[in-house]
C-alpha cells in the first residue's frame, strides 16, 4: 500500500498489488532487465483504492502522511494530527476509513511544514 497527501485536503491510499502494477515493479527491480530499465514506460493508476476526504479529518491542506503499522498518521497545516485506519475492501468511498485519534497542537506559532518520522525504541 502507498499513501499520498494533498493540498486539496485529501489522503489517498493506493494498492500496489494489482497484476499490472506488480509486473511494472518486477520489471524495474529484476537485474535481468537492466538494459531495458530506462525504457520502461510509467504505468498510470488513475483512481486510488481509498480516498479519505480530509474535510472530515483536517480543515487545511495535508502536508504529510506516515504509515504506523496498518494505520496512518496524517498532519495538516491546521496543526492537527489524525491517527486513522483505512478500511481495505471493495469500497473507495470517502467513508472508507476509521478515525482512531485526533489531536491538535495548541501552539501560537504557525508551522508551515512538518515531516513525520516514527522512531521505535529498540527492544
Amino acid at each position: 500500500m502507498l499513501a499520498s497527501a494533498s493540498m486539496d485536503r485529501s489522503v489517498f491510499v493506493w494498492s500496489l498489488a494489482s497484476e499490472k502494477v506488480r509486473e511494472q515493479i518486477d520489471l524495474a527491480e529484476n537485474p535481468m532487465h537492466e538494459q531495458q530499465r530506462r525504457l520502461i514506460k510509467a504505468y498510470a493508476v488513475a483512481f486510488p483504492d481509498i480516498e479519505a476526504k480530509a474535510k472530515t479529518l483536517h480543515s487545511h491542506y495535508v502536508d504529510n502522511v506516515q504509515w504506523y503499522g496498518d494505520a496512518l498518521i496524517s498532519r495538516s497545516a491546521d496543526n492537527t494530527f489524525c491517527l486513522w485506519q483505512p478500511i481495505i475492501g471493495n469500497t473507495t468511498k470517502a467513508s472508507s476509513f476509521k478515525l482512531l485519534l485526533k489531536w491538535i497542537v495548541h501552539e501560537k506559532e504557525y508551522i508551515w511544514f512538518l515531516k513525520l518520522d516514527i522512531c521505535r525504541a529498540s527492544q
